[in-house]
């Protein structure tokens, strides 16, 4: 919003709408306390639609995918955020909840479901980002894995992204 562009803020949530209304002092954004299954906007209203946060807590994300779908316009972008589910530390985890019976608190993915989910909202998929996260007991770790040659180098190890990004965004573009 500060560079021009009319934004919209949507969540469910009325604590983290206000945190985002208290982060916007100029109230350049708009903010809106909605449903993600259904989109308080026309269908094409949006040029770009990003999805930050969300697939790990909704019950459903392939029908939240399409709905982002429904209300961005032809040829418009999406960009859409999902936990590793290919991720080692991820694995391990799961398979240590699987071990004493426990569910899992957050639902992660592998990029290639998020990709068919994108499909099937008529988004076709144009690249894939790696979100990396140092080890916790390694923070500073966090700067070396912020460089763009280290970032470089983790994407071009094959496979590598799918086993150390933490989560992943996937970038697409509607169907015209």
């Amino acid at each position: 919003a500060g560079l021009g562009h009319s934004v919209v803020g949507v969540d469910y949530s009325l604590p983290s709408l206000q945190r985002a209304v208290s982060a916007d002092p100029g109230q350049n954004g708009r903010y809106v306390a909605a449903d993600g299954y259904a989109l308080p906007f026309e269908r094409g209203a949006f040029d770009l639609v990003i999805c930050l946060g969300v697939l790990h807590a909704v019950s459903r994300p392939r029908e939240l995918i399409v709905e982002v779908s429904r209300v961005l316009r032809p040829e418009g972008v999406a960009v859409v955020e999902a936990l590793n589910s290919l991720e080692l530390p991820a694995m391990a985890r799961r398979l240590g909840q699987i071990l004493v019976g426990r569910p899992s608190r957050v639902r992660a993915y592998s990029p290639f479901q998020v990709r068919r989910w994108l499909e099937a909202g008529e988004i076709r998929f144009h690249r894939q980002i790696g979100v990396y996260l140092p080890p916790r007991p390694f923070p500073g770790l966090g700067r070396l894995l912020d460089r763009p040659a280290v970032m470089r180098a983790l994407e071009a190890i094959p496979g590598g992204s799918l086993i150390m990004a933490h989560a992943f965004w996937l970038v697409g573009q509607k169907s015209p």
